[in-house]
């Protein structure tokens, strides 16, 4: 359930911009710091730490900063002299924000681009480099981490103050609906039967199934393993890709789009 917004990939250090709808960001960050070193491990045959030390995470008030974030995280290669204009590096996402058509799927370009009107005038925004107050945030030794003006910034205190000091996950787990209540709704609007969705049959397109595994995983809050043991997958690629897929059909036609949200308006209703 993840957005990523921007990224950049340093030679010791990554930046990203994400929104976690799910509020569950340390989980994500799990996947990318922990079963990415894995992976990696296992590839090339090494052991330990692939990154150093724990991410460093900043609530970035959108209406106000997004912009100039995301500005100061394509200009870190410029500003490292890696390379003389953000777009002539490889490793970061400006240059999808210039050619938004041949951005990845899972790269959201187009909300910023939309403020800016054309990818031409927000490149000519990242071209007029940081403000000084900006470049003073990041630098600062010590800073309490949220990016916004005084009145997010209050707001944010009382958030804290307010939260529960139970586990997120555990907080999250009283309104999560089941595996069998996403099913029978799932099944419901697709017109199949729950079993169909539970075991597929080899050759045979089942657009219904690939739906249930997607909202399985992000309403239940279910890892690919999870979610690939709930529907009798022996690899959780198979999840993996199967998400992908729905994501991709999500933004490229829109009455499926409409009738997973009906799905899921059904979910809600039913925790209700």
């Amino acid at each position: 359930g993840v957005e990523v917004l921007a990224y950049c990939l340093m030679g010791n250090h990554y930046h990203l911009c994400l929104r976690t709808p799910e509020c569950n960001l340390s989980r994500v960050m799990r996947h990318v710091n922990g079963l990415y070193t894995q992976r990696y491990n296992r590839v090339h045959h090494r052991d330990g730490p692939l990154f150093r030390g724990r991410y460093r995470a900043i609530v970035v008030e959108a209406e106000a900063y997004l912009a100039v974030v995301i500005r100061y995280i394509h200009l870190n290669p410029v500003q490292a002299k890696l390379v003389k204009t953000p777009e002539a590096f490889r490793w970061s996402s400006h240059a999808c924000y210039l050619k938004p058509t041949s951005s990845p799927p899972w790269l959201s370009v187009q909300e910023l681009l939309g403020s800016f009107g054309t990818p031409q005038a927000f490149h000519a925004f990242v071209l007029a480099g940081n403000e000084e107050t900006l470049e003073a945030f990041y630098t600062a030794e010590r800073q309490w981490p949220v990016l916004g003006r005084e009145g997010f910034r209050e707001w944010a205190r009382k958030k804290v103050r307010s939260i529960s000091r139970e586990h997120p996950r555990q907080q999250r787990a009283q309104v999560r609906p089941s595996v069998r209540q996403v099913l029978q709704r799932v099944a419901a609007v697709f017109e199949v039967e729950v079993s169909g969705l539970k075991k597929g049959r080899r050759g045979e397109a089942n657009q219904a199934r690939k739906v249930a595994m997607y909202l399985v995983k992000r309403l239940c809050d279910l890892t690919l393993q999870e979610t690939a043991q709930q529907f009798g997958v022996t690899s959780y690629g198979v999840v993996g890709w199967a998400c992908t897929q729905v994501r991709r059909k999500l933004t490229a036609e829109r009455q499926f789009k409409k009738r997973v949200e009906l799905v899921e308006r059904l979910i809600s209703q039913q925790k209700t």
